[in-house]
């Protein structure tokens, strides 16, 4: 077995400012529409599948894995299609393509909690991660919650500095036990 270590962020949606989410020149806002779920599963997988993430939780190295979470997340009670989203990219011949996806659930009346943030690597370094949460955070007020939550692996060192430049605060340190891939292979 091997440890990851994972941080429990945090941001206050009343007292801390968060500033409005803005798109790349050629980028859109997809909203949430339960006939993109298969679409939120393939950026989902195109996202995590090589990352650290993928180790940690094995359901994010492959699109059937990411389309039964996406169907899970869709349907608990709690989903908040407000702070739920995909990012689109129009092409020069005027189709979309589908780069960025985020969801949201709202487990209870003050906390939204920040689900699986994914940018396809050649959509990655222009801001569209930042948006995304940005926008799920927008998504949070609008739904009335008063804070919003997430999980990061500790070794993500970019998405943990983009969280805490937009306000997150480490609130927990834990510690995921998943299979060393390293092991199987003998």
């Amino acid at each position: 077995m091997q440890y990851y270590k994972r941080y429990r962020m945090e941001l206050d949606l009343v007292q801390q400012p968060v500033e409005s989410p803005v798109l790349p020149e050629n980028y859109l806002w997809l909203p949430w529409q339960a006939d993109r779920l298969e679409i939120h599963a393939s950026v989902k997988s195109q996202s995590f599948r090589h990352e650290v993430d993928s180790h940690v939780f094995p359901c994010l190295a492959d699109y059937y894995g990411c389309l039964r979470l996406m169907q899970e997340i869709a349907l608990q009670r709690t989903f908040c299609p407000q702070a739920t989203w995909l990012v689109g990219y129009q092409t020069a011949d005027h189709g979309i393509i589908e780069c960025g996806t985020i969801q949201g659930i709202c487990p209870s009346d003050y906390l939204g909690s920040i689900q699986n943030v994914g940018v396809i690597p050649g959509h990655r370094r222009l801001g569209i991660g930042k948006a995304l949460v940005l926008k799920s955070i927008e998504g949070f007020r609008v739904a009335g919650r008063k804070r919003a939550t997430l999980e990061v692996t500790a070794t993500n060192f970019s998405a943990v500095e983009l969280y805490r430049s937009l306000g997150f605060c480490i609130t927990r340190t834990m510690y995921r036990e998943a299979i060393d891939d390293s092991l199987l292979s003998t």
